[in-house]
């Protein structure tokens, strides 16, 4: 195992991501659907706006926030400003970060511009012992 890779190697392309508008409900069945921890907030241009997790979902929904609201979307619920890595991160970094912030997963990839180019998870991490 070598430390200083970049992640790419690692992370997950093929994004599975939900807008600002999309309900929990909606959000909630695609987490269960992909056996994911959160996933990307991106805006029409595939920004990063913030993540939601499982978490956050089942707070709100058993009413520990004091919102039951059935309608109730992901963007007035999601963490705002998620802990992110660069596309040039190495996998050193992402160990730091998720050593640090043992709640954050997944966490996003970003390119320059905010837009959201992977995430990586702690299973994906567990790529870089092979």
């Amino acid at each position: 195992m070598s430390d200083g890779f970049s992640i790419v190697r690692i992370m997950t392309t093929r994004v599975i991501s939900v807008s600002p508008e999309t309900t929990l409900f909606d959000a909630g069945k695609k987490l269960a659907t992909y056996k994911f921890n959160g996933v990307p907030v991106v805006d029409a241009n595939n920004v990063l706006v913030g993540i939601v997790t499982e978490y956050d979902i089942i707070a709100h929904i058993s009413g520990r926030t004091g919102k039951k609201n059935n309608a109730l979307t992901v963007g007035e619920i999601m963490t705002k400003n998620p802990y992110t890595l660069s596309q040039d991160a190495t996998f050193e970094e992402a160990l730091t970060l998720f050593r640090d912030h043992q709640t954050a997963n997944p966490i996003p990839v970003i390119d320059n511009n905010r837009r959201v180019v992977g995430v990586v998870s702690r299973t994906d991490l567990l790529k870089g012992f092979e």
